[in-house]
Order: C-alpha cells, then structure tokens, then sequence
C-alpha cells in the first residue's frame, strides 16, 4: 500500500500501511540505506572514503537509527558483529552511536553487545585473528526479524519518511 503526499517534499517519499512483510520493510530499509550510502558519497570532500565517519554522523538522527541498524544488521548476519566493529572501529562515535540506535529501539543488548566487542578488541590491541563472535552476534542472529519490526515501528511512530525507490 503506497500513499503518495500532496506537498512536494512528500512527493519523491513513501508513506507505508501497518501490514508491510519483513521482507517488504527489508527491502525499504535497503533502499533508504542506499539513498543514505548516495548523499553520504555526494558530500565527502574530495570523494575521499577516508571522510565518511564525520559524513554520516551529520546525517539526521532517524536516518542514522536506519543507517546503523540496518548496517549491523546485514554485516552481522553475514559475517559475525565483530566484522562491522572493526570495520568501524576508527569511525569516531559510530559504534556508540550504533549502540543508541538499538537502546531507542528496545534491544540494547545489541549496543551493550557492540561495546563490548569493541572494549576487548582494544584490549587484545587490535589482533583477534580466531577469535569467536558467536555470543555477541547470537541476539542479532536470533531476533533479525524482530529487530527490523522494532525499527520500522520506531521510524513510523516518528513520522519518517522514506525515499521513493529510483529508477535507474
């Protein structure tokens, strides 16, 4: 169900019914995620990768929420949680800022999760070659859905707004 606004602002944005599927918010998430990735790309300073932290934290709040969770989400899923921390490790406030995201969405155990990988990768000073993951990953493997519903009910509760998809 897809209702167009009257205002101009609204009119390149979607506003979406309670009955969407979890693969349906899934692949809005993605879809913002990549209008987010573009406007990211479009302002870093001499298209240097190097500048996306301060970039991103820029952005609002709301996308923000969307941008890390959905991120963590993916990254996690597919490679373990350490792999988006330490991706992001140098990337100053992201991964507290990650962690806010989850606490306003009801999982902080995926923040504190997040944090504490970060704590012991500083502390074994950066050299985790074969460490496991699993128990800080298992809350985002195991309630994936339930973490995408929780940020699409946060978003709408807020009035957000998603980019229509283009048609490139």
């Amino acid at each position: 169900m897809i209702e167009f606004g009257a205002s101009h602002r609204r009119r390149h944005c979607y506003s979406f019914g309670k009955n969407m599927t979890i693969s349906q918010i899934d692949d809005l998430f993605s879809n913002h995620f990549t209008y987010l990735d573009r406007v990211v790309s479009d302002r870093l300073p001499d298209h240097d990768q190097g500048q996306r932290g301060p970039v991103v934290m820029a952005l609002s709040e709301l996308d923000r929420d969307l941008y890390f969770i959905h991120d963590v989400k993916a990254i996690t899923c597919n490679a373990g949680i350490g792999a988006w921390v330490e991706s992001h490790i140098d990337d100053s406030n992201w991964i507290d800022d990650a962690a806010r995201a989850f606490e306003a969405i009801g999982y902080g155990v995926v923040g504190h999760n997040l944090k504490e990988y970060r704590k012991q990768y500083i502390a074994a000073a950066r050299n985790f070659e074969n460490w496991d993951d699993r128990d800080l990953s298992k809350p985002v493997w195991d309630l994936e859905e339930e973490l995408m519903q929780a940020l699409y009910d946060h978003l709408i509760a807020r009035n957000f707004v998603f980019k229509k998809p283009s048609k490139e």
